[in-house]
């Protein structure tokens, strides 16, 4: 995968790190005291979200806990 890391390693750096990195707590991870903003994508593994750059993937986005869109 990109730069060495794994398809794990990618999405908690993405998401888990660059909350780390913004000192958000609230943020970056899915557990309790967490916000409810995601995105639901419509793709068959991980890896896909760097193999089909470009393709529209996203199936649903959810702010505050509620499905938007």
């Amino acid at each position: 995968f990109g730069l060495g890391l794994s398809v794990d390693e990618a999405l908690r750096a993405a998401t888990a790190g660059g909350a780390y990195a913004l000192r958000r707590a609230d943020v970056g991870h899915l557990g309790r005291s967490a916000a409810g903003d995601l995105v639901v994508l419509d793709v068959a593994h991980e890896a896909d979200l760097v193999g089909h750059l470009g393709a529209p993937a996203v199936r649903r986005t959810v702010v505050g806990g509620v499905p938007v869109g």
